[in-house]
């Protein structure tokens, strides 16, 4: 059996017969115990080894894990989504689902959402981290592989070559990618569209568009659990981007009223 010991607050070393391996803390997207073994999840494989849980959670970055039960510690940089049903449970990057103990459930969201204010949080830096236009000035925004122009070109045989030429000017130029309420699964429709844009060497353009609210409704929405579900969802669009570049328009109808926010408060 592999053995996991712990060598600063940060490096974790495993033997492998002969040979070790060393993990960051970054690396581990959780440890969980399953019969009585414990086991190291990374993002390829998991690593067993003789620590058990309640030692391991002593060890640990205080502010990137968290116990969510008596088998598992969760790495909070790696949380996909946190759902707000009962049961509570946690979504990871590896696309796993783990349960949340009801004892553990107060802390989890706690610790949670202590981890997204927190300046050096994912959703921090996306609010916060300033991108040069000047940076911009070279890029390729990335224009969608299908469209409505781009079926045209494929499916009308009758086309003329002038008219397909069109079409094709239309279907690569940029649009915004809308994200918002009618997209039920917002990680799995943004992680294709970072990873072509990657490839293409581009940029995509994203608009948030959530809070599209009126003035008659401000005080009935802005309560705890709106605040919470918004904040998981922009979460969960954080993981989708990554470390990708991305431009992103924040909430366009929103920022144009906060002048009735503050009228009503």
């Amino acid at each position: 059996m592999s053995q996991l010991e712990p060598q600063t607050r940060q490096d974790f070393v495993i033997d492998l017969g002969v040979n070790k391996r060393a993990f960051h803390w970054n690396e581990v997207l959780y440890f969980e115990s399953v019969h009585h073994k414990t086991y190291l999840v990374t993002r390829d494989n998991r690593w067993t080894y003789d620590q058990p849980i309640r030692d391991l959670e002593k060890t640990l970055p205080s502010l990137d894990f968290v116990k969510i039960s008596r088998n598992t510690i969760i790495n909070l940089n790696f949380v996909k989504r946190l759902s707000n049903r009962s049961p509570l449970k946690v979504q990871m990057s590896d696309e796993r689902s783990l349960s949340v103990s009801r004892s553990c459930k107060k802390t989890v969201i706690s610790r949670y959402r202590s981890f997204v204010e927190r300046q050096h949080s994912p959703v921090r830096n996306f609010y916060f981290r300033k991108q040069a236009a000047k940076d911009l000035y070279d890029e390729t925004i990335w224009a969608k592989r299908d469209s409505p122009a781009r079926d045209c070109i494929e499916n009308l045989k009758d086309l003329s070559f002038a008219d397909k030429e069109k079409l094709l000017y239309l279907a690569q130029q940029p649009q915004a990618i809308w994200l918002g309420l009618w997209n039920p699964d917002v990680y799995s429709e943004l992680r294709p569209i970072m990873y072509q844009s990657t490839q293409a060497g581009s940029i995509p353009v994203i608009v948030l568009y959530r809070l599209n609210l009126r003035d008659d409704t401000y005080k009935s929405k802005w309560t705890l659990s709106f605040v919470e579900n918004y904040l998981l969802w922009i979460q969960t669009i954080v993981n989708a981007v990554g470390t990708s570049k991305a431009i992103i328009i924040f909430e366009p109808n929103a920022l144009c009223s906060l002048s009735l926010v503050q009228d009503q408060e």
